[in-house]
């Protein structure tokens, strides 16, 4: 789908439409990873000359090509299967540098989240949350891949439970811990290269 037939369905659509909300987000996934998925079925052809473009293609689109290559086939010749792995795990890797920068820049951020607004519910109200809470739990996300999701929001509940100061205290230390500043130091060398 592109971009302005995008924009004017989603003008149209009716924001609790959540079947034809759903039914656009596919159609975008789809368009969007169609070129990606043709490179692919050329990556696994037979056409050497076809290949080689195809493979240039696929690691130049970055984060495109993550899924398509996901769910293509296992190549037959053992070197493909491994330039597939270590495509996907390059541009995986590319994306958290990217995600740890933007969170980066919003770690100072105080301003208070609005929750929403549910005169109806017989439950306590959330604790406020701000910016840097949300990047903070980004952040935990992007550097405890060993955490299940039960851990995460385990600890994710944990943290809301405190008070923004105790927050801000886990915030500084995340943010000097090793896997963080190597995370960032690796996204700011890139950033020196280009």
């Amino acid at each position: 789908m592109e971009r302005n037939t995008v924009i004017e369905k989603l003008r149209t659509l009716d924001p609790d439409d959540v079947v034809e909300l759903d039914s656009c987000a596919e159609q975008v996934v789809t368009d969007s990873r169609a070129a990606a998925r043709s490179a692919v079925t050329l990556w696994a052809g037979s056409d050497e000359a076809l290949k080689e473009k195809a493979r240039y293609l696929l690691v130049n689109v970055e984060d495109i090509a993550i899924v398509p290559l996901l769910e293509a086939p296992n190549h037959p010749e053992a070197d493909e299967r491994a330039w597939l792995i270590r495509t996907v795990a390059d541009a995986v890797a590319d994306l958290r540098r990217k995600a740890a920068s933007k969170l980066k820049a919003i770690l100072d951020d105080e301003t208070i989240v609005p929750g929403a607004d549910d005169e109806d519910s017989t439950e306590e109200p959330a604790p406020l949350h701000r910016v840097c809470d949300e990047a903070y739990l980004a952040m935990r996300q992007l550097l405890h891949l060993d955490e299940t999701e039960r851990e995460f929001n385990a600890n994710a509940s944990a943290f809301s439970a405190l008070t923004f100061e105790e927050r801000d205290t886990h915030i500084q230390s995340a943010r000097q811990s090793r896997a963080w500043t190597n995370l960032i130091d690796d996204e700011e060398w890139d950033e020196e290269e280009e």
